[in-house]
């Protein structure tokens, strides 16, 4: 998908941070609507929150599963998409 590939190349936080608010929206809708989630709407999805909690990471010094915790616990997003 074009919006996709340009958030990509962006590699910002903020890029990142649109990619799940699209992919949120999208899921949300087809759940109310009782349909399929894209596959590559979840691949996105933990592609985004993989960056953002890389980011976290690598600036907090910890290790991975400790800033996933620390994403989950702040934005309540669930990091099971990143099979840690």
């Amino acid at each position: 998908m074009e919006l996709f590939k340009k958030l990509e190349n962006q590699a910002t936080i903020e890029s990142a941070i649109e990619t799940i608010q699209y992919c949120n929206h999208v899921k949300r809708g087809r759940e109310k609507d009782g349909r399929l989630i894209p596959v590559s709407i979840e691949n996105e999805l933990g592609r985004a929150i993989g960056d953002i909690v890389g980011e976290l990471a690598v600036s907090s010094g910890v290790k991975l599963e400790t800033a996933a915790k620390n994403f989950e616990k702040i934005t309540s997003i669930d990091t099971k998409v990143l099979n840690l």
